[in-house]
């Protein structure tokens, strides 16, 4: 199969390419130097074309992230959404939500313009006090860990 991404905004840190609207080939997967007559041609124009990085372990939408941004001037999260996709990142995942934090940290992640996002969540042991280390059936403490992470929307626990 060759495909023709036509006119795409490409992204491509390895050769220092940055933001340039360039038409890529691929055939059978890989991307290639040129060729004639694509068997498919798909418009970009517009859009961006990145390699599929993934930031595993992201703290963009921690509290503490946030207010230092606040003190600092950091980037906003378009801003710093961009520079992501700049350097290749098509997915980033929050590493440390908090219970307490799961609502903001979620609107944080939705308002990143470039990225699919997840996130993990972490409970300490007052998060769910008596149940862990109790007489309680290993089963209720399973459901309790799969409701929390239903709940609060998180890819995983921690």
């Amino acid at each position: 199969m060759k495909l023709l991404i036509k006119q795409g905004t490409v992204f491509d840190p390895k050769n220092a390419v940055a933001e340039e609207s360039r038409d890529l080939f691929v055939k059978d997967g890989f991307i290639v130097h040129s060729f004639k007559s694509p068997d498919q041609i798909l418009d970009a124009k517009g859009f961006y074309v990145t390699p599929g990085a993934i930031d595993v372990g992201t703290c963009f939408a921690s509290p503490g992230m946030r207010l230092y941004g606040f003190k600092t001037g950091l980037a906003n999260p378009g801003e710093i959404s961009a520079c992501a996709a700049r350097m290749g990142y098509t997915h980033i995942h929050e590493a440390m939500m908090f219970p307490t934090t799961a609502l903001s940290a979620h609107e944080q992640l939705f308002s990143l313009p470039y990225q699919d996002t997840s996130a993990s969540l972490c409970l300490a042991l007052r998060d769910f006090g008596a149940l862990v280390g109790s007489n309680a059936p290993p089963e209720q403490t399973a459901r309790f860990l799969a409701t929390a992470a239903h709940h609060f929307k998180a890819l995983n626990l921690r």
